[in-house]
């Protein structure tokens, strides 16, 4: 079941990613890489004072393994990918 997770956001990327070039929202750039940055940290914050305080915890069986600081890889992928997302809509409205 690990896998599934990790496979799921690699196909949201994707396909955000080309539906990005399909738009043209040129949401790629430095202006991404700040955007996810500050959302990790903001996040992963929240998600290590929701582990050490035992209000959030990720089932072993659920994720590959691989952890940084407590929290699985797959939550520091989703946030990136769902910010990504996130940006690509914002572009494409009016907003953009």
């Amino acid at each position: 079941m690990a896998i599934e997770y990790i496979l799921v956001l690699a196909i949201m990327v994707v396909g955000t990613l080309l539906l990005d070039m399909r738009l043209r929202t040129n949401v790629l750039g430095s202006k991404l890489v700040i955007v996810i940055a500050t959302t990790l940290v903001l996040f992963v914050s929240w998600d290590l004072v929701g582990t050490a305080t035992g209000l959030w915890w990720t089932p072993s069986e659920h994720v590959l393994g691989f952890y940084l600081a407590g929290i699985p890889l797959e939550e520091f992928v989703f946030l990136a990918a769902a910010t990504y997302v996130a940006l690509v809509i914002w572009a494409w409205s009016d907003h953009g």
